[in-house]
Order: C-alpha cells, then sequence, then structure tokens
C-alpha cells in the first residue's frame, strides 16, 4: 500500500461536536463536515484545506528547493495514541525542517494519520481528483513494523502505548525523493479549521503492503465504529493558486470522450428516486463518466484530427463524422447537454478533478445501423463526443 506524506507544519485539534462523514448517521448528535462552519466559522471561509491539486494549472516557483532535515534520524521515545478520531504520535521538538522557501525553521509537533476503509481511498488532498489511500504495493516496509505493530494494541479509543527507539526518518521517503512537492497556502483540515496552514504536498509515496494496513483496519472512533474515512471533502480554491518545484513535470494531452450509453428506469442523485447513479455503479463494469488523469494518459499515434462531413437526404443533412481511429463513420443521431444548478459545475467527465459548467454529448451510431436499439449489441456501436463549456475568466 501507498501512504501519502504530507508535511503539515501547524498545530492541530481542538474539542468540538464535530465528525467525519463516515460517522454521520440519521437521529445522530454529530456534525459532518457539511456543517463544520456551525461548530466553527473559520471552516466556511475562503482559504480552506484540503483541496484537490490540478497539476497542469500549478505554476513552478524555483524558491521551492529541496529541504534540509534537522533531528529526523535521532531515535526518539514517545507514546502513539488512539484519539478517537486519528492516530496520533507526539513528536520531539528536536526535529525540525527549513528550506523550501520556508520563512525560517519549523519544528515538528505530531504526526497522525488520515484512513480509507479497508486500506482503500483515505487521502485528504488529491492530485488530479486522484486520492491516494494508501495503494497497494507489493511487499511490506520494514521501517514501519514498529508503528503497525503499536496499532494492534491502542483500537480502542483513548487507548495508547509507547514507541520507542523509532525516527522520523523512518517514516517518510529518502531525502532524495522529496524534492517533488506542491505548495499552497490553507488549513487546518479539521475544526478550529484555522487558516495559517503553509502546506507542503509531496508527490512520492511511501509503500505499505495490504497484511500491514489490516492493523490500521482495526482501529475505532470513539464510538466504536470502525475509524474509516477520516477525510474532509476537497475544498475550493477560490483563486489560490498552487505552485510546485522545478522537479515536477506536468503532461497536458487533448480529449476525445467515447463512451457508451444505456437507458433504464434510472435517475440522478438529485431527483431522490429509487435507481440513483450509486446504485447502478454496482452493476456495470465499466460505468462512466470517469475523471481523466492527464499525467497519466498515454499517446496514440492512431487519434488523428476528426473530419465532418454533410450527406444530404430527404431530411435536413445528417452530420456525420469520422478519423480519430474510428474504424467507420458514425451518424448523428442525437445531441444533449448536461449542467449544473445556478451556473454550478456539471459537467459528468472531469479532467483531473476538474468538474466544468457543462457538458455537451454529440451521439453517433455506425452508419451500419439504423437505430440506436441495433449499435447498442455493438461494443463500439455508439461514439460519444463530450465537450466541455466554459466561462472565460475576467482579469
Amino acid at each position: 500500500m501507498l501512504l501519502r506524506v504530507l508535511l503539515k507544519m501547524v498545530t492541530i485539534h481542538g474539542h468540538w461536536n464535530w465528525c467525519y462523514q463516515s460517522q454521520v448517521t440519521c437521529g445522530g448528535n454529530c456534525i459532518g463536515p457539511d456543517g463544520w462552519a456551525t461548530v466553527a466559522g473559520a471552516c466556511g471561509r475562503r482559504a480552506q484545506s484540503p483541496i484537490n491539486i490540478v497539476t497542469r494549472r500549478t505554476l513552478p516557483d524555483r524558491r521551492l528547493t529541496p529541504f534540509t532535515f534537522t533531528g529526523y534520524q535521532e531515535a526518539f521515545h514517545s507514546f502513539i495514541t488512539n484519539k478517537g478520531r486519528t492516530v496520533q504520535v507526539d513528536l520531539p521538538a528536536t526535529a525540525k525542517v527549513q528550506g523550501g522557501d520556508l520563512a525560517m525553521p519549523y519544528k515538528a509537533v505530531q504526526l497522525h494519520l488520515h484512513l480509507g476503509k479497508d486500506g482503500g481511498l483515505g487521502s485528504e488532498h488529491t492530485i488530479d481528483g486522484e486520492r491516494y489511500p494508501m495503494e497497494q504495493s507489493g511487499s511490506s516496509n520494514k521501517k514501519y513494523d514498529s508503528i503497525i505493530n503499536a496499532l494492534n494494541t491502542i483500537n480502542k479509543p483513548s487507548s495508547n502505548t509507547t514507541l520507542s527507539g523509532v525516527s522520523l526518518d523512518m517514516f517518510i521517503p529518502s531525502q532524495c525523493n522529496m524534492t517533488s512537492y506542491f505548495r499552497y497556502q490553507g488549513s487546518l483540515t479539521t475544526p478550529p479549521c484555522a487558516e495559517a496552514v503553509v502546506w507542503t504536498i509531496f508527490e512520492n509515496t511511501i509503500p505499505l503492503s495490504r497484511q500491514q494496513l489490516a492493523a490500521f483496519s482495526q482501529l475505532q472512533f470513539a464510538d466504536g465504529k470502525p475509524m474509516v474515512g477520516t477525510y474532509r471533502p476537497n475544498q475550493p480554491l477560490n483563486g489560490r493558486q498552487v505552485y510546485r518545484s522545478g522537479n515536477q513535470v506536468v503532461l497536458v494531452s487533448t480529449l476525445l470522450l467515447i463512451t457508451s450509453i444505456q437507458g433504464s428506469d434510472w435517475c440522478y442523485q438529485s431527483q431522490d428516486r429509487m435507481i440513483g447513479p450509486r446504485v447502478l455503479r454496482h452493476v456495470v463494469e465499466e460505468p462512466s463518466p470517469i475523471n481523466i488523469v492527464m499525467r497519466r494518459t498515454l499517446p496514440d499515434g492512431h487519434l488523428t484530427t476528426l473530419h465532418y462531413f454533410y450527406i444530404q437526404v430527404d431530411l435536413p443533412a445528417t452530420v456525420k463524422v469520422r478519423g480519430g481511429d474510428l474504424t467507420v463513420p458514425y451518424q448523428e443521431i442525437q445531441l444533449h447537454l448536461h449542467s449544473g444548478k445556478d451556473g454550478a459545475p456539471g459537467s459528468e467527465h472531469t479532467i483531473d478533478g476538474e468538474r466544468y459548467p457543462k457538458e455537451l454529448h454529440i451521439v453517433n451510431i455506425k452508419e451500419e445501423y439504423n437505430s440506436l436499439a441495433d449499435a447498442l449489441k455493438d461494443p463500439a456501436g455508439v461514439g460519444v463526443l463530450g465537450f466541455f463549456y466554459e466561462a472565460p475568466t475576467l482579469h
């Protein structure tokens, strides 16, 4: 499994009647993320964390040089505690970090974890729309054995145990793998949500095995329920800029959405009917839409420019499309639009985690078919062209 490292230079966690979304229940008395602003007003401000980092919209910053870590190699003794909302390790004040355009040295105060369910997606920040669980890796990370063994003894809330003979250097990548990172100004990710955090998100990950992750799955919240989903949803950037260190490479590609459509007694989530998207996604092996992560796409020389042409028939001209590695011409049968509310993002697909205001679909079928029903019997019988609409940015 892979655990994303977040360098969070702050003091953390007060005591409020707040909880994560995974803890919210009907009739419950805790307040989930959507209501945190009623618990602490700062949670509703405009520079909140976590965020989705869209790599193609980051800017390089030459001031983001490698860090210097002091005291990270020194062994220390501390307590690891199940706090009822997270697992926390208090750190020695001798561990410090400087460089990376930090105005002065910062001292370490604590280490804590954000978890998904059963080793699934659990990171607070996302990169290009990807949430980093702790994801699968092949072998165990022996350096984490001490903390994994300790977790097995603190399943219950408020329990703790001694963590001996460990160093911070054991829990982070090697320094040569910590030169690629992102930087932005944000907040604590739990109440009081104070906007006083310089966030550094490292690109490289730490490997953990599935067996090691099993220990995390045994932890419990204060109410005795499994400690899963301990992350706040992404917050709007609201005009903030995210910067990247000089070693980051951003790849950009063009977009052509070729997908298939089906009809059924279904509804959108906003319609509050029985068969919604959350039900349908469990019965379709390769569902759409998806999040397209540009830096993970591969170039394909077969995807050439599309060519539109017109054929005159008894009815108005029928639009057809060919090229772009389509094996035969496709004939347009319908056009439809997906929208958000009051100009809010409403596109079905996302690119690098970004949802656009509107998405236009031009639905085509192979010209050999007479109807959509016939085309749907062919895995490649339907070709949909997807286009995003976006309002220009005013300067």
